[in-house]
């Protein structure tokens, strides 16, 4: 009896193992989605092909505005660039996605073949993340245009509060330019208060 008990232990020991290491795996897979790299200056598109391959579409703005855009296919967690040359060469540019719950971050494994992506004063690698729906360029023009109508309304308090949490939960997914436009709604707010 006390075998068969033990048995049971065992059993149920390696169940729980095993469901531990999927719920890891998991968190860190990457995942299809639209992500934004950090003071939206990038975004990251991830896609399911229907044919269990995830493709990706990085779109980034450096310094003085360069560009970059990169497109490719994703297997594992590396991804590998469309041909970028007009006589149909592939390039080289291998990328890593590392996912780590809802971000992923994003390094050229060929730094020299990425570049030929990129402006002069820009680059893709970073981390992105999937913003909560009030973060998104749609829901932080919402909360905009609800401030707009409080402060328009003269209801100076309300337009405050509306900006200041818009600031909290947002700033990370807003670029400098648009946070100096809500910190400059703010600031007239707050003298008409």
């Amino acid at each position: 009896m006390p075998l068969l008990l033990m048995l049971h232990y065992f059993l149920q020991l390696a169940f729980i193992f095993t469901i531990a290491a999927s719920a890891v795996a998991a968190e860190h897979e990457v995942r299809p989605g639209q992500y934004v790299r950090d003071r939206d200056s990038g975004t990251l598109t991830i896609r399911s092909d229907g044919h269990n391959r995830l493709t990706f579409e990085i779109d980034s703005i450096g310094g003085n505005c360069h560009l970059c855009g990169v497109s490719g296919v994703i297997s594992g967690v590396i991804g590998r660039s469309d041909s970028w040359a007009t006589d149909g060469s592939d390039s080289k540019c291998e990328i890593s996605f590392s996912a780590d719950h809802s971000a992923l971050v994003v390094h050229p494994i060929t730094t020299e073949e990425c570049r030929a992506y990129c402006g002069m004063r820009a680059g893709f690698d970073g981390t992105y993340r999937i913003p909560p729906t009030a973060c998104t360029s749609v829901g932080r023009q919402k909360t905009r245009d609800s401030f707009l109508k409080l402060y328009r309304s003269r209801r100076y308090v309300q337009a405050i509060e509306t900006l200041q949490e818009l600031i909290t939960q947002c700033e990370t997914f807003m670029s400098w330019m648009e946070m100096d436009q809500v910190r400059n709604d703010l600031a007239l707010a707050q003298y008409h208060k």
